[in-house]
């Protein structure tokens, strides 16, 4: 006969914490992504160079791998 699996609530309680804070985080970013919207769009356009560049890296390492 199999026996129970006993529930480790310490761990279980660390994990759920995590997952609270790290949806606290992503609220507050999206928060401040909407509270500073024009100055965010600004920083965007200025990145998206070396953001294209960087997914295009990406891309190649991948291709290099297989």
């Amino acid at each position: 006969m199999p026996k129970k699996k006993e529930t480790d609530w310490g761990a279980a309680v660390a994990k759920a914490a995590k997952i609270i804070i790290g949806i606290l985080i992503i609220l507050a970013g999206l928060f401040l992504v909407w509270l500073w919207w024009p100055e965010f769009l600004y920083v965007l356009k200025g990145v998206m160079g070396v953001i294209v560049i960087l997914i295009g890296l990406i891309v190649v390492a991948l291709g290099a791998t297989e």
